[in-house]
C-alpha cells in the first residue's frame, strides 16, 4: 500500500495540497506499521526462555532477565483463546511470554503463536518458585499468584 501511494505521488500530478498531505500521512502510517510489525517478528524469533535448577533465564531482542526461583514475586496470567499471556515479576524487573495458541478464522488455523510447551513452562515456574500453593487472586480479565 505504501508503495502504491509513493508511486502515485511521484507519477500522478496532484494539484490539491490537502490530498498530498493526506497521501504523505498515509505513507508514514503504513510505512511505520510495516517497520513495527517486522520488528515484533524479529523480537519473537529471538526469544529464549531457559529453566534450570537455579532459576529462569529470559532473553529476546529487547530484554535480558534472570531470576533465581526465590526472586519470583508474582505470576500473572491473562487468559485468551489464542494462548495465555504470562507475566513473571521479580523485585526490579519482569518479562512476559505467550503460551501456545492458534489463530482460527472460519474454522481454519491461520497461525500459531507462543511457546508450544507454554502451559508446561508456566506450571514449572509456579512449582519451583513455590507459588503453586499460594492463593489465586482473581481480577477482571486476569488472575495472579503473589509471594507475600
Amino acid at each position: 500500500m505504501t508503495f502504491v501511494l509513493v508511486v502515485t505521488i511521484i507519477f500522478v500530478p496532484i494539484e490539491s495540497s490537502v490530498v498530498k498531505v493526506g497521501a504523505y500521512v498515509l505513507i508514514g502510517f503504513f510505512g511505520l506499521s510495516a517497520v513495527l510489525i517486522s520488528f515484533g517478528g524479529w523480537v519473537d524469533r529471538r526469544t529464549f526462555l531457559g529453566l534450570d535448577e537455579n532459576g529462569i533465564d529470559f532473553r529476546n531482542g529487547l530484554r535480558n532477565v534472570q531470576f533465581r526461583w526465590e526472586e519470583v514475586k508474582k505470576v500473572q496470567v491473562h487468559p485468551s483463546n489464542a494462548g495465555d499471556k504470562v507475566l513473571i515479576f521479580g523485585n526490579r524487573s519482569y518479562f512476559s511470554f505467550q503460551t501456545f495458541g492458534e489463530i482460527v478464522r472460519n474454522d481454519e488455523v491461520q497461525g500459531r503463536i507462543g511457546f508450544e510447551k507454554g502451559t508446561e513452562i508456566l506450571y514449572t515456574i509456579m512449582h519451583y518458585s513455590d507459588l503453586e500453593n499460594k492463593q489465586k487472586h482473581q481480577v477482571e480479565g486476569y488472575y495472579y499468584y503473589l509471594r507475600e
